[in-house]
């Protein structure tokens, strides 16, 4: 497969970026991390901005790409990866796109790596939960997680994600924000 490394953007990439805020409102993210204080106008840093700008950039790639073509891996230059993580990879892509057999309707973001504060409910859930995709390992809903350094996503995400913009908050919170508001549903195998 057609590997690429995306040199970071940085807080200089950002000055005057008009699809990324410079500041957040940290409320919802307040009710599920106990450690963020509710404000309404938090200030974004260069880095975050830049992180967000770094991954809008992947989002474009992909979502010039058609419906039917393979999600992007995207991985941070320092993700370690399992041993069987190719084999889980392809087993988790498969079991979403099964899942999603319309290409035009994967509005889908598959985290092989997160902080899962909430899971989504059995009845909330779109697909029957779990959903096996080797032995020991199911993929699961989450209703809101954290964490954007190792993730897959699909061409019909990117578009939707590139509707989306300007990026309200910090990428893995704006994505958060997107997978409880339903816009984008997020599957996460269990055990990471």
């Amino acid at each position: 497969h057609n590997v690429q490394r995306l040199e970071a953007k940085t807080g200089a990439d950002v000055i005057g970026e008009a699809d990324v805020a410079r500041t957040w409102d940290s409320a919802i993210n307040a009710r599920y991390d106990g450690s963020t204080v509710a404000h309404p106008a938090l200030r974004m840093s260069d880095g975050e901005r830049g992180c967000a700008l770094s991954h809008i950039t992947l989002w474009r790639k992909l979502a010039a790409r058609p419906d039917d073509a393979p999600p992007m891996l995207i991985l941070e230059d320092d993700a370690v990866l399992c041993e069987d993580f190719k084999l889980l990879c392809a087993g988790c892509i498969a079991a979403v796109q099964a899942s999603f057999p319309a290409p035009a309707e994967r509005h889908t973001v598959l985290f092989l790596g997160a902080r899962v504060a909430a899971w989504r409910s059995d009845a909330e859930a779109h697909l029957p939960i779990p959903v096996e995709v080797s032995a020991g390992v199911h993929l699961h809903e989450a209703e809101y997680l954290w964490w954007a350094g190792c993730y897959a996503l699909w061409p019909a995400g990117a578009k939707r994600l590139l509707q989306l913009l300007p990026l309200w908050a910090p990428v893995d919170v704006a994505l958060s924000e997107l997978v409880l508001r339903r816009s984008l549903l997020a599957f996460v195998p269990v055990p990471m």
